[in-house]
């Protein structure tokens, strides 16, 4: 695997012949947030996918994962600092991936509704993002995408 920019892969990187394939996913989606580039984070997500953002807002549609990634990249999370840490990667049936992540979030502008995420003493916002991935011809793509912060008190022990 080239060029990671993602922990945690090393147990996951060959436990699965497409390993590989759902990790550079996970490099691209945090190349884009960094770059705040919402056109790349949203690329493997699918036209007729589901998410669920922090908040608990459910959205369906590639174009509406588009907007939304593009409106906090340009607002709230302009110029931030995404991390992805690979938790736990399995593949049901080979051609669908349960992919689930921790994510930390830093230098962000926290306004508005995100006055309510509980950040560390760093300003850090800590999230458990699962994607479910489907292999459709010769791409995966996300059609479900579960995202939740992490409140105070909660420990990460994938931190540690």
């Amino acid at each position: 695997m080239q060029d990671s920019i993602i922990t945690g892969i090393e147990e996951f990187s060959s436990s699965h012949p497409h390993a590989d394939s759902i990790i550079q996913i996970l490099n691209e989606q945090a190349r884009g947030w960094n770059e705040g580039n919402a056109e790349m984070y949203a690329n493997a997500f699918s036209e007729d996918g589901s998410f669920t953002n922090i908040f608990g807002m459910f959205f369906k549609g590639h174009q509406t994962f588009f907007q939304k990634h593009d409106m906090i990249l340009k607002n709230v999370f302009k110029n931030s600092r995404f991390e992805y840490k690979l938790v736990h990667l399995q593949f049901p049936v080979d051609e669908v991936a349960v992919v689930e992540t921790l994510i930390t979030v830093s230098a962000f502008n926290k306004s508005g509704s995100f006055n309510l995420i509980h950040t560390d003493k760093e300003g850090r916002m800590f999230t458990r993002l699962v994607q479910v991935m489907v292999k459709k011809i010769n791409s995966w793509k996300i059609i479900s995408y579960h995202n939740l912060d992490i409140k105070e008190g909660i420990a990460i022990p994938e931190l540690v």
